[in-house]
């Protein structure tokens, strides 16, 4: 063996040391994170409770799990009230104008649409009151958030189609990948808005 692949040998194993120690001390880190609350804490800054006055209020009314109401809007809009989507959905939680017109008439609501789609109140509500709705057809909190996205009639006709329907009310393949991706990410953050809140 020459004397330069002795000297790569010593080299890696000088580094194996520095390498453990900083795999312990990111170990540590975490462990502090998590059982000590510094990781709490710090996701609530990413996934806050923004118009939790508005939000609570109508969850309540409309008996819908806040957290997914939260989570529906952090990825609407991440809590932007004056946000517009690509396709002209307004507001925190991204409301189609049609959408909201149908549900200011059936709820006898003194909105105008579309204007008063980026006052929280007025967004907040109509989201939530569209989203309980869809949690009353569908029964299932994953095909309700794939309606909020898809639309409804999509969703209706996937559960009608052998190839994507389970069989058992449920969808084995999503053919919108931005709405397999949506619900994903809306599930996640539910997940992680009760596992932040709850208790």
């Amino acid at each position: 063996m020459s004397a330069g692949a002795k000297r790569g040998r010593k080299k890696k194993k000088r580094k194996r040391p520095i390498g453990c120690f900083v795999f312990i001390v990111l170990s540590a880190v975490l462990i502090y994170m998590v059982f000590f609350g510094g990781a709490k804490n710090t996701l609530r800054k990413l996934y806050p409770v923004k118009y939790s006055d508005i939000v609570e209020e109508y969850s309540l009314e409309y008996e819908i799990d806040k957290y997914l109401v939260y989570a529906v809007i952090k990825n609407e809009s991440n809590f932007n009230e004056k946000a517009v989507s690509k396709v002209g959905a307004k507001g925190l939680m991204q409301v189609m104008d049609e959408t909201a017109a149908d549900c200011v008439k059936k709820l006898k609501l003194d909105y105008k649409v579309p204007d008063d789609l980026f006052e929280p109140r007025c967004n907040i509500q109509i989201g939530t009151y569209y989203l309980s709705h869809l949690l009353e057809v569908y029964e299932d909190a994953s095909l309700a958030v794939m309606a909020y996205n898809a639309g409804s009639g999509n969703v209706k006709k996937w559960l009608k189609n052998d190839e994507l329907s389970n069989g058992k009310g449920g969808l084995n393949v999503i053919p919108f990948g931005e709405t397999e991706r949506y619900l994903k990410n809306v599930m996640f953050t539910y997940d992680m808005y009760r596992w932040l809140y709850e208790n």
